[in-house]
């Protein structure tokens, strides 16, 4: 014999026992990783954005650590240095060979910024906080809009 619920205990049967449906419309967070051979660079971003569970810092000299890099975190952007060695041009090598992750540029040298994007690689100063903030943070406006969002649905009926 089946017992049947009343409407109040059927409709939170029917609701996630955690807040699965709500993440799910919430902005998602990207997984940041910055890429660099400059460990005083690294220290200085690690201070402004340490505290994020989202992003994380690999000081690296070589085309292979930076790709062990990118497989140890699985990031979904890349701040990448281009010269990781004496005299290097790795930033090239690297960005042809990690796919399907949004790679912004962070080189000093402006000529070598304009040629990313050939690559089709936006360049970000590792100075610019602003900007680097604005990648990293989810903008508080599409926070908003999506709250918002959801206090306005009307609720299904069945």
């Amino acid at each position: 014999m089946s017992e049947k619920l009343n409407p109040e205990k059927e409709k939170a049967a029917q609701k996630p026992a955690d807040d699965t449906e709500k993440r799910e419309t919430e902005p998602k967070t990207k997984k940041c990783l910055f890429i660099d051979d400059n460990g005083e660079i690294l220290a200085s971003l690690k201070r402004r954005f340490g505290d994020k569970s989202n992003v994380f810092f690999a000081e690296c000299h070589s085309v292979e650590e930076a790709l062990r890099a990118n497989e140890e975190y699985n990031p979904d952007v890349i701040f990448l240095d281009h010269q990781l060695t004496e005299d290097g041009d790795e930033g090239f090598e690297i960005a042809d060979r990690i796919k399907g992750k949004k790679i912004y540029s962070t080189t000093s040298d402006r000529q070598l910024a304009d040629d990313y994007k050939d690559f089709g690689i936006e360049y970000v100063g590792k100075t610019d906080l602003a900007a680097l903030r604005s990648i990293i943070e989810p903008p508080i406006e599409e926070k908003r809009e999506k709250k918002s969002t959801e206090e306005t649905k009307p609720e299904e009926k069945k």
